[in-house]
């Protein structure tokens, strides 16, 4: 993470529903203007506060200092991009994501922020935070599974932060963190976080500040704590407000349907009840943007149309052959290929098995 060799390189039923028909725009960019000035502001504030000097790091972003004040002004992610990159090469300080995520206060949040203050306890406040996350920051989606005694938080980036992703989820984290101590007061969370990238040099302070036990080189984002947490009693109730706070949120996410990740959203469609149907010029179609868009935009993650819905249809066909007793002639035709033989051929290609050797035994003759 050092100077920029590339800026950043690289509701969901109502979402997908909506995306196929004729009411959304098209999937997030790093160029949809989407990101909240307060993320800015309050970043600018903290390489300040590390002694840069404001003019120069905002001349440097190309920047102008009324944008900082102007309540109705959003970035794209390249132009927030840009500003962190210059941030973190003028502090030379690889920790300023956890620096910037501590600083951020329910007051940033806006009317979110009151709605999650005046809730009755933990857990309604994390899903009303959950629910509006996308109106705040909107290159995450956050996702919460309470099943158990140990409740999963998810965070999966809907953008390619490139160089940013230290910065991006420390940010993200601290700020979660800095939020609930905000809300609900100190407490013991009991958390395990796990991050998708190496041990980073601070990981000491990194662990000591968030108050959690660090898991690296994971295959994706989460946090892990103690279920109970999600019963505490909030300091600050006030159900009339919360629901004047919801509607008004509910109001603005409304109008911010769009703010899907390319990824997940193409994943979800071939997933769904009409993903076979899908070639990638059709899918193309069904985003609004052209083959060669949809191409460039899976590459910045790493993938493929292609490699996405053989991942579709191979996860698809594990649990028909495992969970029905149809023939693999019907699964093949389900999963839109032309015969059985070319099922067969592909699932071999995918898992290293026929499709026999998947079902339970008591189905396996089948």
């Amino acid at each position: 993470m050092h100077d920029s060799q590339t800026a950043v390189c690289g509701c969901r039923g109502m979402l997908l529903a909506l995306f196929v028909g004729e009411t959304v725009k098209r999937f997030l960019t790093l160029d949809d203007p989407v990101v909240p000035m307060h993320h800015p502001r309050v970043l600018v504030e903290t390489a300040v506060a590390q002694g840069v000097d404001e003019d120069e790091l905002l001349h440097d972003a190309g920047m102008a200092k009324t944008e900082l004040d102007c309540p109705d002004a959003r970035l794209s992610y390249l132009q927030f991009g840009r500003l962190a990159l210059t941030a973190l090469r003028l502090t030379d300080n690889p920790a300023l994501g956890l620096d910037f995520g501590e600083r951020v206060t329910v007051s940033n949040l806006g009317i979110l922020g009151l709605g999650v203050s005046s809730s009755p306890d933990a857990r309604s406040a994390l899903e009303t935070g959950l629910r509006y996350s996308r109106t705040v920051v909107p290159g995450w989606d956050l996702t919460l599974d309470a099943e158990g005694e140990r409740a999963r938080l998810r965070l999966t980036p809907l953008i390619p932060f490139g160089p940013l992703e230290n910065f991006a989820t420390e940010a993200l984290l601290a700020g979660l963190v800095a939020l609930t101590r905000a809300v609900a007061g100190e407490f013991e969370l009991g958390a395990e976080v796990f991050l998708p990238y190496p041990r980073p040099s601070y990981a000491k302070r990194l662990a000591s500040d968030l108050n959690v036990s660090l898991h690296f080189d994971e295959p994706a984002t989460w946090v892990e704590f103690d279920a109970r947490v999600l019963e505490k009693k909030l300091p600050t109730p006030d159900p009339v407000t919360a629901k004047l706070a919801e509607r008004f949120c509910a109001s603005e996410l409304a109008t911010e349907l769009h703010d899907g990740g390319l990824l997940e959203i193409v994943s979800e469609l071939l997933r769904g009840e009409r993903g076979n149907r899908y070639d990638e010029p059709s899918m193309a179609a069904a985003l609004r943007t052209s083959p060669r868009s949809l191409r460039r935009g899976l590459r910045q993650f790493g993938t493929s149309f292609q490699t996405l819905r053989d991942e579709a249809r191979r996860d698809q066909a594990l649990s028909l052959l495992q969970n029905t007793q149809l023939s693999v002639e019907r699964i093949a035709e389900k999963l839109g290929f032309s015969d059985a033989r070319s099922f067969r051929r592909a699932y071999k290609r995918w898992t290293g098995q026929t499709p026999s050797g998947s079902r339970p035994p008591s189905a396996a003759g089948l």
